[in-house]
């Protein structure tokens, strides 16, 4: 049986990450190079462990598009492609999509629904939804639905 080689998605840093969405915390100058240096580490880890790594081109206009985890999540079957809860984030679903589209059938949250996915732990078949102040989380049928048909076990929590 061949191994299943990982495959991990990354986007390089956007000239503009100081302009990124910010929530919990008081918005201090972000050094671009030292972001820039960390991601290229990040990226040469991922290599090292055996991922292959599928880098995106910077997203300019997209201050925190370098944050691919929030764009969609992975479950066995398919990849939920995501509705972020902020405005300014919903761009980043399309440079994604085309991406994940030779990996995994796509499932899309719609609206009213909004998540973005490091708000989801996926373990295996299995994924919990948490409803933390800073995710916009609206429990619609849609959402559920998409989960229920891509064969996962959903548990939201609060």
């Amino acid at each position: 049986m061949t191994p299943k080689m990982t495959i991990a998605i990354t986007r390089n840093v956007s000239s503009r990450f100081n302009e990124c969405e910010i929530t919990h915390i008081e918005r201090t100058p972000i050094d671009l190079n030292i972001a820039r240096e960390q991601h290229t580490a990040y990226v040469h880890t991922l290599a090292d462990l055996g991922c292959q790594v599928i880098e995106l081109p910077e997203e300019a206009d997209l201050p925190d598009s370098v944050f691919v985890e929030d764009t969609a999540f992975i479950l066995p079957e398919v990849a939920v492609i995501t509705r972020p809860g902020a405005d300014s984030r919903k761009p980043e679903i399309d440079t994604i999509i085309p991406a994940l589209t030779p990996h995994r059938q796509l499932v899309h949250v719609t609206a009213p629904a909004s998540v973005d996915g490091g708000d989801v732990l996926v373990i295996g078949k299995r994924s919990s939804l948490g409803f933390p102040p800073a995710a916009i989380c609206k429990r619609s049928p849609n959402y559920i639905h998409c989960l229920e048909s891509s064969v996962t076990r959903f548990k939201a929590w609060k």
